[in-house]
């Protein structure tokens, strides 16, 4: 019931703010955003703001109370504040490891100044990156050192590799034929007749 009545308030509260602002932001799968959010009251020492970060109004993202940090779970290890830009009135966060359900509508709710800030996240799906290998070769010509860099793709090796077994095969076959081009013909056998019946 509790938690019931805190959401209850938390929405009437970004109802009533007296200052509202909303930003879009992208990003991918896999990867990380900084969401802002900033205060504006300056009557108020940082300490005594608290701050309430949530996704589509309802789910919890994490909450700064007399700047103590309070993540929920299911954003553990993904969302980050920054502790040190608390005295410049900074509460933006840091959301790593991004999903795709990530996107939607992150705001941000800072009491007692009653400021509310929104952002839109989209997040889009990033497709896997093909591995490169890239080769680095220095030559020196005159004394002036030469860097050839090389990139090869998986695809590239492929074709590499395929060429290496076809040379192979024609080094094998020429040897082969070779052997039996040169193989030795048989000798002739000569017969030494001695005539005998010669006179002396």
């Amino acid at each position: 019931m509790f938690m019931g009545l805190k959401y209850f308030i938390w929405t009437v509260a970004v109802l009533l703010t007296k200052e509202s602002s909303q930003s879009t932001i992208s990003g991918v799968t896999g990867g990380s955003v900084i969401l802002p959010c900033s205060s504006t009251g300056h009557e108020i020492k940082p300490q005594d703001c608290n701050v309430y970060w949530r996704h589509n109004d309802t789910k919890k993202v994490c909450d700064i109370v007399k700047g103590e940090v309070l993540v929920a779970q299911q954003y553990s290890g993904r969302a980050e504040p920054f502790p040190e830009e608390y005295g410049s009135r900074n509460f933006s966060i840091k959301l790593l490891s991004l999903k795709q359900t990530d996107s939607g509508l992150f705001s941000c709710f800072i009491t007692p100044t009653d400021e509310y800030k929104s952002i839109e996240l989209i997040v889009v799906h990033r497709e896997p990156q093909k591995e490169t290998t890239t080769t680095i070769y220095d030559t020196t010509i005159n004394d002036t050192t030469i860097n050839v860099k090389e990139e090869s793709s998986p695809s590239h090796m492929v074709w590499i590799a395929i060429g290496i077994f076809i040379l192979m095969l024609v080094v094998v076959a020429i040897v082969y034929l070779c052997k039996n081009c040169f193989k030795k013909a048989p000798v002739p056998e000569f017969s030494v007749v001695m005539n005998l019946d010669e006179e002396h």
